[in-house]
């Protein structure tokens, strides 16, 4: 029999690939309320596992009263997950343990499976303590109608507290468990008496009751500034059959999120970039916290979501529903997108399916995707795939994606196949000048070069727009062009290269713009004279001691164009077989050298 490491693709996530699975609440929230005061749930009802049977919709949720603060488990049942009738007539269907018990307190978050006829439950039960407060450990029970439940008097706890000095050897508890055909595998919150930190771990299981912690626990750390009020909480696991998703409580009391994270094998995980990803709505029932969730795969098509939400800083939660967004694939192109045919495309999706590139106007279904593909290629959930462009002509091309399951990526990505996708190199006339005076710089290819304040992500839709921007100019391949100064502060600037179909230069030039009292003054000499300047053919050198005199040319990228001796006090230079731009000419006469800027115009 496989086992689950070996179903699993090990591979690293992308922590650039957005989980794209966005939420839309009922209007009609909450679905299911807290019972009448005196009632076992008149405080809180929080939902932890519904399954979808029978054309039926049932959940096992927990909730508590105000009388004692014990929390039990109940059962309901919906025709289309929106209108519950809760089983008032064996309600709670799970109780605490008797006093001394391991669960003598409450027991919460139950997970339920049904397999070979028989429904399984695995919950937290809490235990008083004179010394701690409460201590949490899991439970089982079984049930042949998911009503009428018989704990497991000889294993339970079946997953008990780690030895003293661990990362769980406070509690264990808030757990969710899947079996992935040939064992079961339960992901748990952990505590630390040590830290009072909440980590997630996982373990697994031939028979739902002796249970084995995986060696390398912690598998998810509450490692972020939202999470860290308590750490996680409240854990529910769907396994789509390619990809765990994990839903996590993260906050403080009163105050809890939604977190995502997803995974191959169950055990490396890489957390949403955007979490918390599911959140109270202000104003409404369920401002203040999200407490607890259940979640199932809705054909593979949608998810569906119950959560327990409160209002306020009081113990109190009813019930709400949510839809996941179409479970279409998600396409990422990872290289970038303007490239020649000597490169290669990267991109990644996050389901099994195939990456076709076609002309940029194909209709969007599969048929004509099939028809009009220039290059393919099949595509495993989450792993990079490398498509050649040799056979593609210069042109614009859509990317898109198709899941094996028949849906297209509705995210295309715009491919630009061009005869040279190098990037423009850019290089300065010098990285420091004085506030007045110009910035030369040249690129390698025709294009913009745009001056931005330092630390402006190599982004068109940044560089163009303020804050950022600070000035552009049309630039043509090795022609020097000058930015003015005399608006700017000073300080340091970056200068980026952009040809003409928006590939960027790989670095930005920095550029030190200096006030007056910053800048060492050049040896000039008042006894020089260069006319006219701008020029276009012919410029002349005067200077006021007859003497002999090394003169040189050099383009803006420092290179030597021209060289001469001059011997008396006056010289011409011919320019007419120079290109247009900017020059500088360096005069050097005994102990002193000067150097100033010229224009060669046409």
């Amino acid at each position: 029999m496989k086992k689950f490491y070996l179903l699993a693709i090990i591979l690293a996530l992308s922590v650039n690939l957005k989980s794209q699975i966005h939420w839309t609440k009922h209007p009609g929230n909450p679905v299911m309320f807290a019972s009448p005061a005196g009632e076992w749930d008149e405080v809180l009802v929080s939902p932890a596992t519904v399954i979808y049977q029978d054309s039926m919709y049932h959940m096992w949720y927990w909730g508590g009263d105000h009388r004692e603060h014990i929390f039990l488990i109940g059962y309901a049942t919906s025709p289309d997950g929106i209108n519950w009738t809760k089983d008032t007539l064996n309600n709670p269907v799970l109780k605490s343990g008797p006093e001394g018990a391991w669960d003598d307190n409450s027991v919460i978050t139950p997970s339920v499976l049904f397999r070979d006829s028989t429904y399984h439950m695995w919950y937290s039960g809490y235990q008083e303590d004179a010394s701690s407060g409460y201590t949490a450990r899991i439970g089982h029970a079984t049930s042949t109608n998911g009503v009428d439940w018989m704990k497991d008097t000889v294993n339970n706890p079946v997953l008990d507290l780690g030895p003293v000095g661990s990362w769980d050897d406070e509690d264990v508890g808030d757990l969710t468990v899947i079996h992935d055909g040939s064992e079961y595998h339960m992901w748990y919150i952990g505590v630390s008496t040590n830290t009072n930190k909440f980590h997630m771990g996982h373990a697994t299981s031939p028979d739902g009751s002796n249970w084995t912690k995986d060696s390398l626990n912690p598998v998810l750390l509450s490692d972020l500034i939202w999470e860290k009020g308590r750490g996680f909480e409240c854990l529910m696991i769907v396994y789509d059959g390619t990809v765990f998703h994990l839903w996590y409580h993260g906050g403080g009391l009163f105050n809890w999120k939604v977190g995502y994270a997803r995974s191959l094998d169950g055990v490396n995980w890489i957390k949403e970039p955007d979490n918390p990803i599911f959140k109270g709505t202000p104003g409404t029932w369920d401002a203040k916290s999200i407490v607890g969730t259940a979640i199932i795969d809705s054909a593979h098509i949608k998810f569906k979501m119950w959560y327990g939400g409160n209002s306020s800083e009081i113990d109190n939660a009813d019930i709400g529903y949510a839809v996941s967004d179409t479970r279409v694939p998600w396409l990422s192109v990872k290289s970038r997108v303007i490239l020649d045919s000597t490169n290669t495309m990267v991109a990644e999706i996050d389901k099994d399916g195939i990456i076709y590139i076609v002309p940029d106007g194909t209709s969007p279904v599969i048929d004509s995707i099939i028809k009009y593909k220039v290059a393919s290629a099949d595509a495993l959930a989450l792993t990079e795939v490398h498509l050649p462009l040799t056979d593609l002509s210069i042109g614009q091309y859509t990317v898109v994606a198709v899941s094996n399951l028949g849906f297209v990526s509705t995210n295309p990505v715009l491919l630009r196949v061009v005869d040279d996708a190098t990037p423009p190199e850019l290089t300065l006339a010098t990285d420091t000048v004085k506030q007045g005076n110009t910035i030369g710089a040249t690129s390698t290819k025709d294009g913009m070069l745009y001056l931005v304040i330092v630390g402006t992500d190599a982004d068109l839709s940044k560089i163009r727009k303020q804050p950022l921007f600070r000035d552009s100019l049309a630039a043509s391949a090795n022609i020097p062009v000058e930015f003015a100064t005399s608006d700017l502060n000073a300080g340091n600037y970056w200068l980026y290269a952009v040809d003409i179909y928006g590939i960027i230069s790989e670095q930005p030039a920095t550029v030190n713009v200096q006030s007056g009292s910053d800048v060492v003054k050049e040896n000039t000499n008042e006894g020089i004279s260069i006319f006219p300047n701008p020029a276009k053919e012919l410029i002349i050198i005067e200077t006021n001691k007859v003497g002999q005199y090394s003169i040189e040319i050099n383009s803006i990228n420092g290179q030597l164009i021209y060289s001469t001796r001059m011997d008396g006090s006056s010289h011409q230079i011919d320019l007419s077989s120079f290109r247009k731009g900017v020059y500088f000419i360096t005069v050097k006469y005994e102990d002193f050298v000067t150097t100033k800027k010229i224009i060669k115009l046409k």
